[in-house]
């Protein structure tokens, strides 16, 4: 488990802190190894134990909380459609949130 950071990684032998991610209801965002990007890069998706975060990564040195979905499920399974229009989410039952 760790935080949510987005990096510059233009020359990877010295990634660049950009940002951390956050959730307005906590300190810090417990992310583990569920996270999405939508096809176009603006979009970002993690995850941890009980929820999936949505994010506008439009500006990775600002990134703007957009969402939070109950998932209740360890990891959750996570994909955007092609053109990113839709998300589709693991919802820990024998459903998926759209």
């Amino acid at each position: 488990m760790c935080g949510g950071q987005l990096y510059d990684v233009t020359d990877p032998r010295r990634p660049k802190l950009l940002s951390t991610l956050t959730d307005p209801e906590w300190p810090t965002l417990r992310v583990f190894d569920t996270a999405r990007l939508s096809p176009d890069g603006n979009t970002l998706m993690v995850a941890d134990f009980e929820n999936s975060y949505l994010f506008d990564v439009s500006s990775p040195s600002r990134p703007r909380f957009q969402a939070k979905i109950s998932t209740n499920t360890m990891p959750p399974v996570i994909a955007f459609s092609p053109d990113g229009r839709l998300l589709a989410i693991s919802d820990g039952g024998n459903g998926i949130v759209l």
